[in-house]
């Protein structure tokens, strides 16, 4: 489906973003949506496949490789699964809501290659809240870089 959308209409909006602020209780909408194209949507999907590729190698990336990815809703979260998904690799989708322990045995379990958080996310992971052992990279090293 994304591959028409990026046919067809390359130069038009496919991904937004509307920044808020909150003054008090209440939030407010600081400006319009701010769109990517289906151009650029892609440019970025091929890059962070490429990416992955590269970290891997090509006897790690194979077809389903599982990859991690604790996010909110937001565009990256739909560029980084669209990758995961275009490279035939398989998207392992975490929720903060699991808690530490549920975290924890996913990421221990589910034969994860590599793990993408954002924001405050990436903050459970940073306190050291949640052990992993099983995952072969320094993701430690990774959230500084």
């Amino acid at each position: 489906m994304f591959e028409h959308g990026l046919k067809v209409s390359k130069n038009d909006p496919f991904l937004g973003r509307r920044a808020i602020y909150s003054l008090g209780s209440a939030p407010k909408i600081l400006r319009d949506y701010e769109w990517m194209t289906f151009g650029k949507v892609a440019e970025l999907r091929d890059s962070i496949g490429s990416g992955l590729m590269n970290l891997l190698g090509l006897e790690r990336a194979l077809i389903g490789t599982k990859i991690g990815l604790l996010s909110v809703n937001r565009p990256e979260w739909v560029i980084t699964d669209s990758a995961i998904q275009a490279f035939s690799m398989v998207n392992v989708a975490l929720y903060d809501t699991l808690g530490p322990n549920g975290l924890e045995f996913i990421l221990n379990h589910a034969d994860i290659e590599v793990f993408f958080c954002c924001g405050e996310r990436c903050v459970i992971m940073e306190r050291g809240l949640v052990s992993i052992p099983a995952m072969s990279l320094d993701w430690r090293k990774m959230l500084k870089s």
